[in-house]
Parts: structure tokens; C-alpha cells; sequence
């Protein structure tokens, strides 16, 4: 295996493809890069001697004519194997991976999310791609189990490559964090808590906000900060609706993430729909005292009482009950702190994660 094209329906500016990149730069392996909605080239791409073909695609393209300039890319580039990442990706990939005569592993990064707030069509592709892909990987034994026993998809056809990361990049300094608090208007004198996702129902905001309602009915001086991509109007609007608006802020994505949920007193991921959460990785490596929700991979990537607090998922009690029991057990907290950052570094490493991805696709050449 010499030359391997991934493909995103979006920007790959993250930890998950930088670290693709390192590894199989390390490896001797050529790797390029497609977001098909044109996004930027990442700062890092020339870091790793990768190439970029995003400059090529535009958001504005209709889904049949980015299949067209993608099969002409990989008739081009001549590419071994086509990795696919996320739903656009998965159809194009696939289409032009097909039509090149390519093998294409598909990547899964979401398990029920289209049963949730998709359609029928968006469930029935997510089968077809991953059927019809050459291999799938997904991240946690989670997302396995679910298209095994709900898409029906063979147990045989799928791989689960947990994601890694480079913790040297989640180690923030004490003036990162000392700015972040700064810039989020944390106080000394309140409990400061930060949820960090996109805005989606999916990822259970909502839940969190009927939390907060009964909290600050104890604890007056309590902030929240959610803070992501995505539209937001729908979470504003319950937040006037529960006269919440001196209690919470709502905030645009960030990139000193580690920072923020350094600088925060609690951490709640209060999600729905998740196959591995970067989120629950990131606040424990940072030290972070996080509350997060029984779905998919979280007990495989929290030691539930050790690591971090595991809740039910759409339970806002669960959620006001976990906080009360952190803020009246200091010594817990601090214990969880300390136990996060060896527990995820031990078995999260990016190195991990690129030699079973280089195996995986060898595999499936």
C-alpha cells in the first residue's frame, strides 16, 4: 500500500486526520486529503509531506457532480484504497470508488443519529454504503453492535478502531487556561459548567437546560456555557422560555477547546446520539470533572465513579443529582481528576489507532 486518498463530506482540520497524517507519513505511506465542501487546507498538511484536493470541490456542488470531479481526482491521483468519512462522503466515495475500480473502506463516525432526527432515506443509505463498501470501520464496540443488529450488517464486515490522540496537544498551559476562563466570564465564585458539542437536539442540550432550571433553584450562583458549530436559535429560545438568561451563555466553536474545559468546574456531555465522543477523551485528559451520558461508547471511554460520572441519557434529574453528589464530595472530584489523564493516555494513543488503521486497510487493498 503506497498512496491513500481519505475523503470527508466536511473539514478534516481536527486531531482524527493530523494524526492520520503523522502516522502514515511515519510509515512511508502517501496520504492526501478531500473535504467536499472545499474547506481550507489545515496549517498541518505540509507538516506531513500530505496532499490537498479539497480546492477542487465546493459546498455549493450537487452531490452527482462532486461524484464526477472526485472519480476524475482518483483516475488522476491513482490512489490504492479510498478511506470515506461521514455521510456525503460515504455516497461520493463509494459511487466514484465503484466506477474507478478503487476499494473503498468506509468509515461510520455516528451510530442512530438518522434514526433520530433523519429519514428513511438517510437510514437506507447509511445501509447501502456500508454494505456495499469493501470494509467498515467504526470507532467503539458500540457503533458495531448497532449496525449488526439493527442495519444488519455482517459482524465480519466491520472493524472497531477506537480513536486516539495526541496528548501533547491536550496538555494546556496554566495562560491558556487562565485566558479561556477570562474570555468565558468564569468566576471564582461560581460553579462553572461547560457543555461542548454541536448544536443539535441529538446531542441533548435541552436536557442539560432543564437540569440548570432545578439547579440554580440550590445553587444561585452557577453559569453554564455551551459553546459549538452549528444553530444555535432553537437552544436560545428555551433559554428566555425558562428565564434562564442570566444563568447561560451560548457561544460559537472555539479551537482552545482543552482550555475551556480545563478552566471549567464541571464538564456535562449530555448527549443522545454519539459513537465516540472527542469531547469525553479531551476532559479527561485534561483533568476535567465530567458528567456524561450512558450512550454508545461511554463505558468504554469512562471508568464509571473513577473517571468521570455516567448518567442516563434524556433524564435532567440524573444530570441535577450527579452535579449536587460532585459538589458534596470534594475528595471524589479530586480522586476523578487524577485518575482521567493516565486512564485515557494509557489507552487512547494516536499511534495506536494509525498501526490498526494501515492493518486495516492492508487488509481490504
Amino acid at each position: 500500500m503506497n498512496k491513500v486518498l481519505m475523503i470527508f463530506s466536511n473539514s478534516y482540520e481536527g486531531h482524527y486526520a493530523r494524526d492520520l497524517a503523522h502516522g502514515f507519513n511515519k510509515n512511508g505511506i502517501e496520504i492526501a486529503f478531500v473535504s467536499l465542501n472545499g474547506a481550507a487546507e489545515p496549517n498541518w498538511i505540509k507538516d506531513f509531506q500530505a496532499k490537498d484536493f479539497s480546492f477542487r470541490f465546493h459546498k455549493s456542488h450537487h452531490i452527482i457532480w462532486k461524484t464526477v470531479i472526485l472519480y476524475k481526482l482518483i483516475r488522476e491521483y491513482k490512489p490504492d484504497i479510498l478511506q470515506t468519512h461521514l455521510f456525503i462522503a460515504g455516497i461520493t466515495g463509494l459511487l466514484s470508488g465503484k466506477l474507478a475500480s478503487t476499494p473503498v473502506v468506509h468509515t461510520r463516525h455516528h451510530i442512530d443519529e438518522h434514526y433520530q432526527s433523519g429519514t428513511f432515506i438517510h437510514r437506507w443509505i447509511d445501509r447501502t454504503v456500508a454494505r456495499k463498501s469493501k470494509h467498515v470501520v467504526v470507532c467503539s464496540k458500540a457503533a458495531k453492535k448497532w449496525l449488526v443488529e439493527i442495519e444488519g450488517i455482517s459482524d465480519s464486515h466491520i472493524t472497531v478502531i477506537n480513536q486516539g490522540f495526541d496528548f501533547s496537544y491536550l496538555q494546556p498551559s496554566a495562560e491558556a487556561i487562565a485566558k479561556a476562563a477570562k474570555d468565558l466570564e468564569f468566576s471564582e465564585e461560581n460553579l462553572n459548567i461547560i457543555c461542548v458539542a454541536r448544536y443539535s437536539r441529538a446531542k441533548g442540550q435541552d436536557y442539560l437546560l432543564y437540569a440548570i432550571s432545578e439547579l440554580v433553584q440550590t445553587v444561585p450562583n452557577l453559569s453554564l456555557t455551551y459553546m459549538g458549530p452549528g444553530d444555535s436559535s432553537w437552544l436560545v429560545t428555551l433559554i428566555h422560555e425558562l428565564n434562564l438568561g442570566d444563568f447561560v451563555k451560548v457561544l460559537s466553536a472555539r479551537k482552545d477547546v482543552p482550555a475551556c474545559i480545563a478552566a471549567a468546574d464541571m464538564i456535562v456531555h449530555p448527549s443522545l446520539a454519539d459513537s465516540f465522543s472527542q469531547l469525553v477523551i479531551e476532559a479527561q485528559a485534561v483533568g476535567g470533572l465530567l458528567i456524561a451520558t450512558d450512550i454508545a461508547a461511554a463505558r468504554e471511554q469512562i471508568v464509571d465513579g473513577v473517571t468521570g460520572v455516567i448518567v442516563p441519557p434524556r433524564d435532567s434529574k440524573s444530570i441535577v443529582q450527579a452535579v449536587l453528589g460532585l459538589m458534596s464530595k470534594p475528595e471524589l472530584s479530586s480522586s476523578m481528576r487524577q485518575n482521567g489523564p493516565s486512564h485515557v493516555q494509557e489507552k487512547f494513543t494516536w499511534q495506536r489507532m494509525v498501526d490498526e488503521e494501515i492493518s486495516c486497510l492492508r487488509t481490504y487493498l
